[in-house]
């Protein structure tokens, strides 16, 4: 018995038109991991948070990440928790992490990474780091200067 995309199919239909199931859950994973940076992320103001938030995930290399650190670390998002909590359903939704149930009827707060997502975009990770390092000197150097001038 061979598979298509949408089920079972006889042998006498070919292989061309088969495939077998996914082998290991990096072939479940991966088309949705592309998709998600690919199509999903870059649409509207939600993708920009959801884009930032998969940026700083990647450049931390957290296994856990709280609404909390999110607000701190993203000045959009700053005081937002519902709409922290709608960017990480997006993340969640194409299996980038998976919320912990904190019980007793409260809202999530805590996501748990998946490490397979930080090990398929292991390279836009370093890219990220580098480039979160470089916006940061960049800052660190305009505040140089403004308290330069200040002192004149």
């Amino acid at each position: 018995m061979l598979w298509s995309a949408s089920g079972p199919v006889a042998a006498s239909q070919g292989r061309s038109t088969a495939r077998p199931p996914a082998a290991s859950p990096l072939d479940y994973l991966l088309p949705r991991a592309a998709r998600f940076y690919g199509e999903v992320i870059g649409r509207g103001e939600q993708s920009e948070h959801a884009r930032w938030v998969a940026g700083y995930i990647l450049s931390r290399d957290v296994e856990e990440i709280t609404a909390r650190e999110i607000g701190r670390a993203y000045r959009d998002l700053r005081e937002q928790p519902d709409e922290i909590r709608r960017v990480m359903a997006t993340l969640e939704a194409y299996a980038w992490v998976e919320s912990i149930d904190p019980g007793c009827g409260k809202p999530v707060a805590k996501w748990r990474v998946n490490p397979m997502a930080r090990t398929l975009f292991s390279a836009r990770a370093a890219e990220e780091r580098v480039r979160r390092e470089a916006a940061r000197q960049e800052i660190q150097k305009a505040v140089e200067m403004a308290r330069r001038k200040k002192a004149y």
